[in-house]
Order: structure tokens, then C-alpha cells, then sequence
């Protein structure tokens, strides 16, 4: 029993996107010369940009497993 993952389509979908993102971190991987570039953005950002992405980024993970709890608890019973 063969189990079909996918088109062609989709294979060529996720190519495309894995060539993009690996293109797209090789441009501006360049700039990144010591670690504390890779981890710190050189340290080129202020404070409050770095707390508002802190701040969503946590509330995103948040709501992520808040919502399918609730998913969980109101499933539809046939």
C-alpha cells in the first residue's frame, strides 16, 4: 500500500520556498560577523523595539496554546 504525500505541485511549493529562505539567510548572513551580530543584531536596536518584539512574540506562543485548550474542551460531539 503506497501513501501519496503531496503533489507535484506541493513538492515544487516547498523547493521554491526552501531555496528562497536558504537565498534570503545567505544575502544577509554577510552582515553577521561575530555571534554577538547574529544574537544581538550587532546591537543596533533600542530597547523598546526589543521589548514590543519580546512582548509579541510571547503573547503569540500564548494564544497559540491557549486556543487549541479551548479547541479541546468545545468539540463538537456527533
Amino acid at each position: 500500500m503506497e501513501i501519496a504525500v503531496g503533489t507535484g505541485l506541493d513538492r515544487i511549493v516547498i523547493l521554491v520556498y526552501f531555496v528562497l529562505v536558504m537565498g534570503f539567510g545567505a544575502y544577509f548572513g554577510k552582515y553577521s560577523k561575530t555571534t554577538s551580530d547574529y544574537f544581538f543584531g550587532g546591537r543596533r536596536f533600542s530597547w523598546w523595539l526589543i521589548t514590543i518584539s519580546i512582548v509579541a512574540t510571547g503573547i503569540g506562543s500564548h494564544s497559540f496554546v491557549k486556543y487549541s485548550k479551548v479547541k479541546n474542551k468545545v468539540t463538537i460531539k456527533k
